[in-house]
């Protein structure tokens, strides 16, 4: 009988203790499992998104560049004619008649901070903000410095770095950069335009003296 109310009293409670913490366990990684695959999917599918989006306004609009080496994506909500001359938000565009904003109804955001162009001497790339915390644990903008001789590109590849599983975490984009050709071409229409002008004014002034001789 003591054996019997000594296996009650001690081991079964026990049991049931270490059973507890077991599933507690259990159910802490799960939830932070399936936290990683939700934060990795969330990222790669609103990067491919954005990447579609860009591809689109450059398509149209031909982005020249953006104003900081990091700008935050928090312009996409601007309608058509919501902006003065060639500049939505901190991106420069040639052909700014053909935006054909709002391109979403609320600016992505991941862990509540908005994705970022990324200038780099590679070009320029979609990335999570500088402060998210990626699936491997690392973080945007400390573990994974974003300046300009990033190569992000490499990231992409590496689980270590921009990638999850099998998907990408940024992604570059397409520029329309001005060139010396664009300038000379500024500078052959100013000068045309400066010789127009003249030409007329010489023929206006000898039409207005034709006209004082025929008087007189």
């Amino acid at each position: 009988m003591p054996e019997k109310g000594l296996l009650y009293g001690y081991i079964i409670p026990l049991l049931t203790v270490i059973l507890f913490i077991i599933l507690i366990a259990i159910t802490i990684i799960n939830v932070y499992y399936r936290s990683r695959v939700s934060t990795g999917e969330i990222i790669a599918g609103d990067i491919e998104q954005l990447a579609h989006l860009f591809k689109d306004i450059e398509n149209s609009c031909e982005i020249i560049d953006f104003d900081s080496q990091i700008t935050p994506i928090n312009f996409l909500t601007v309608k058509k004619g919501g902006f003065i001359g060639s500049t939505i938000g901190s991106m420069n565009v040639r052909y700014p008649e053909k935006w054909k904003g709002p391109y979403v109804q609320e600016n992505p955001e991941v862990q509540g901070i908005p994705y970022q162009i990324v200038k780099t001497d590679n070009g320029y790339f979609i990335t999570p903000g500088n402060g998210v915390v990626l699936p491997n644990r690392k973080t945007v903008g400390k573990e994974i410095f974003l300046d300009e001789q990033a190569d992000i590109q490499a990231l992409i590849q590496d689980k270590e770095g921009l990638r999850y599983e099998d998907k990408p975490l940024a992604a570059k984009i397409d520029t329309h950069p001005i060139t010396t050709l664009d300038v000379l071409t500024a500078e052959d229409i100013g000068e045309d335009m400066a010789s127009a002008q003249q030409q007329w004014l010489e023929e206006n002034n000898k039409s207005r003296s034709g006209a004082q001789l025929a008087m007189n």
